[in-house]
């Protein structure tokens, strides 16, 4: 049977989109992620209810669209 906690811990993850706070929550409640893994968050809503993820490493999007949340993701362009 999947065992979200267990399963979740086991994949190699850069990190995890969240667009919404009950997405937030609901990962909170179901999965073990791994230290420091990402949570990209679409806005300050989403943050504020990832802040119940214990260790995790909270981004917050520039923008609320998929383009913000990939954009907390991409590694600072030198110019």
């Amino acid at each position: 049977a999947l065992d979200p906690r267990r399963d979740l811990a086991e994949l190699e993850l850069d990190a995890v989109l969240l667009a919404s706070p009950s997405a937030a929550r609901g990962l909170a409640r179901r999965a073990l992620l791994p230290a420091a893994l990402p949570l990209a968050c679409i806005g300050p809503t989403t943050v504020e209810a990832a802040r119940a993820i214990p260790g995790a490493r909270i981004l917050a999007a520039s923008e609320a669209s998929l383009d913000g949340l990939l954009d907390t993701l991409r590694p600072p362009s030198r110019t």
